[in-house]
């Protein structure tokens, strides 16, 4: 794994691309502790549709928190899930 990768497919710590996967992952469809993209996935994910732990964006669903415009979170968003 690189410290830093870029491309299609990047996998590293910090990756941008298409398709990064990383601990700061950033393009279209990121995984990682820190995602931002498109569709992004992971503990802290910033996207259109957002999917992890704390979300931000259009559709965003969130274990603890979600925030956008529309937001499905466990304490906090749009439509809170008891």
């Amino acid at each position: 794994m690189r410290f830093f990768a870029v491309g299609v497919h990047p996998v590293g710590v910090i990756a941008i691309g298409a398709f990064p996967t990383g601990v700061i992952a950033l393009g279209q469809f990121a995984t990682g502790f820190i995602a931002v993209g498109q569709l992004a996935r992971g503990v802290i994910s910033v996207g259109q549709l957002s999917l992890g732990v704390f979300s931000l964006g259009k559709l965003s669903v969130g274990l603890f928190w979600a925030g956008g415009q529309l937001g499905l979170g466990g304490f906090a968003g749009f439509a809170q899930v008891p």
